[in-house]
Protein backbone atom coordinates (compact mmCIF):
# COMPACT_ATOMS: atom_id res chain seq x y z
CA UNK A 1 0.00 0.00 0.00
CA UNK A 2 2.28 2.71 -1.12
CA UNK A 3 -0.24 5.15 -2.59
CA UNK A 4 1.70 8.69 -3.47
CA UNK A 5 0.03 11.90 -1.80
CA UNK A 6 -0.29 14.93 -4.17
CA UNK A 7 2.90 17.86 -4.15
CA UNK A 8 0.73 20.32 -2.07
CA UNK A 9 -0.13 17.75 0.18
CA UNK A 10 3.37 16.11 1.16
CA UNK A 11 4.19 19.99 1.31
CA UNK A 12 1.55 20.76 3.98
CA UNK A 13 2.44 17.60 5.98
CA UNK A 14 6.32 18.65 6.35
CA UNK A 15 5.42 22.62 7.03
CA UNK A 16 2.97 20.98 9.52
CA UNK A 17 5.87 18.57 11.08
CA UNK A 18 8.25 21.74 10.79
CA UNK A 19 5.93 23.98 12.50
CA UNK A 20 5.59 21.44 15.49
CA UNK A 21 9.04 20.68 15.74
CA UNK A 22 9.73 24.75 15.79
CA UNK A 23 7.16 24.85 18.90
CA UNK A 24 8.82 22.26 20.63
CA UNK A 25 12.36 23.73 20.55
CA UNK A 26 11.09 26.66 21.20
CA UNK A 27 9.56 25.35 24.24
CA UNK A 28 12.19 23.22 25.18
CA UNK A 29 14.36 26.46 25.40
CA UNK A 30 12.10 28.24 27.26
CA UNK A 31 11.71 25.25 30.29
CA UNK A 32 15.32 25.08 30.55
CA UNK A 33 15.46 29.31 30.30
CA UNK A 34 17.57 29.36 27.57
CA UNK A 35 14.61 31.84 26.29
CA UNK A 36 12.81 34.36 28.13
CA UNK A 37 9.63 35.02 26.25
CA UNK A 38 7.78 36.39 29.19
CA UNK A 39 4.27 35.72 29.75
CA UNK A 40 2.77 35.92 26.28
CA UNK A 41 4.28 32.36 25.21
CA UNK A 42 1.71 30.86 24.24
CA UNK A 43 1.19 33.27 21.61
CA UNK A 44 3.66 31.23 19.42
CA UNK A 45 0.96 28.61 18.87
CA UNK A 46 0.15 31.19 16.14
CA UNK A 47 3.13 29.94 14.89
CA UNK A 48 1.27 26.86 13.20
CA UNK A 49 -1.30 28.71 11.35
CA UNK A 50 0.74 30.76 10.07
CA UNK A 51 3.15 28.38 8.74
CA UNK A 52 0.41 26.59 7.00
CA UNK A 53 -1.22 29.45 5.45
CA UNK A 54 2.22 30.79 4.26
CA UNK A 55 2.88 27.13 2.96
CA UNK A 56 -0.47 26.97 0.99
CA UNK A 57 -0.10 30.52 -0.29
CA UNK A 58 3.93 29.59 -1.78
CA UNK A 59 2.15 26.21 -3.08
CA UNK A 60 -0.71 28.35 -4.80
CA UNK A 61 1.57 30.93 -6.20
CA UNK A 62 4.17 28.32 -7.44
CA UNK A 63 1.33 26.69 -9.55
CA UNK A 64 0.53 30.01 -11.06
CA UNK A 65 4.00 30.99 -12.33
CA UNK A 66 5.07 33.38 -9.60
CA UNK A 67 1.95 35.18 -9.71
CA UNK A 68 -0.55 35.37 -6.33
CA UNK A 69 -3.77 33.92 -7.92
CA UNK A 70 -7.13 35.16 -6.06
CA UNK A 71 -7.78 32.50 -4.30
CA UNK A 72 -4.19 33.20 -2.40
CA UNK A 73 -5.25 36.61 -1.73
CA UNK A 74 -7.41 35.85 0.86
CA UNK A 75 -4.99 33.25 2.74
CA UNK A 76 -2.53 35.85 2.47
CA UNK A 77 -4.59 38.81 4.75
CA UNK A 78 -5.49 36.16 6.86
CA UNK A 79 -1.72 35.27 7.19
CA UNK A 80 -1.04 39.34 7.92
CA UNK A 81 -3.86 39.20 10.17
CA UNK A 82 -2.56 36.41 12.57
CA UNK A 83 1.43 37.66 12.04
CA UNK A 84 0.01 41.26 13.16
CA UNK A 85 -1.87 39.76 16.21
CA UNK A 86 0.70 37.25 17.32
CA UNK A 87 3.32 40.15 16.87
CA UNK A 88 0.95 42.87 19.38
CA UNK A 89 1.34 39.55 22.16
CA UNK A 90 4.86 38.75 21.79
CA UNK A 91 6.01 42.71 21.53
CA UNK A 92 3.71 43.74 24.56
CA UNK A 93 2.04 46.04 22.23
CA UNK A 94 -0.63 48.76 23.46
CA UNK A 95 -3.86 47.80 21.25
CA UNK A 96 -5.17 51.22 21.85
CA UNK A 97 -2.20 52.20 19.96
CA UNK A 98 -1.76 49.83 17.53
CA UNK A 99 -5.52 49.75 15.94
CA UNK A 100 -4.83 51.64 12.85
CA UNK A 101 -3.10 48.25 11.97
CA UNK A 102 -5.78 46.82 11.08
CA UNK A 103 -7.68 49.68 9.33
CA UNK A 104 -3.81 49.67 7.05
CA UNK A 105 -4.57 45.95 6.82
CA UNK A 106 -8.42 46.25 6.03
CA UNK A 107 -7.29 48.87 3.12
CA UNK A 108 -4.64 46.06 1.90
CA UNK A 109 -7.21 43.57 2.02
CA UNK A 110 -9.15 46.07 -0.68
CA UNK A 111 -6.39 46.21 -2.92
CA UNK A 112 -5.50 42.51 -3.04
CA UNK A 113 -9.32 41.72 -3.71
CA UNK A 114 -8.97 43.59 -6.96
CA UNK A 115 -8.22 40.85 -9.74
CA UNK A 116 -5.73 41.58 -12.70
CA UNK A 117 -8.74 41.18 -15.68
CA UNK A 118 -11.00 43.07 -13.94
CA UNK A 119 -13.65 40.15 -12.95
CA UNK A 120 -15.88 40.44 -10.05
CA UNK A 121 -15.88 44.43 -10.55
CA UNK A 122 -19.47 45.46 -11.44
CA UNK A 123 -22.06 43.71 -13.31
CA UNK A 124 -21.25 41.66 -16.53
CA UNK A 125 -21.11 43.19 -20.41
CA UNK A 126 -24.33 42.90 -22.25
CA UNK A 127 -24.37 39.94 -24.84
CA UNK A 128 -25.39 40.67 -28.31
CA UNK A 129 -28.97 39.24 -27.09
CA UNK A 130 -29.92 40.92 -23.98
CA UNK A 131 -31.62 43.66 -23.53
CA UNK A 132 -29.05 45.68 -21.94
CA UNK A 133 -28.89 49.61 -22.17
Amino acid sequence: MNERRPQGAALNAMVTAVALMVVGAIFLLRNLDLLDLGSQWWALFLLIPLLYLGSRIVELRSRNRGKIPPAARGMLIGFLSVALVMLIFLLRLDWGDVWPLFIILAGVSFLFGRTEDGAGQGPPPAGPGSDGP
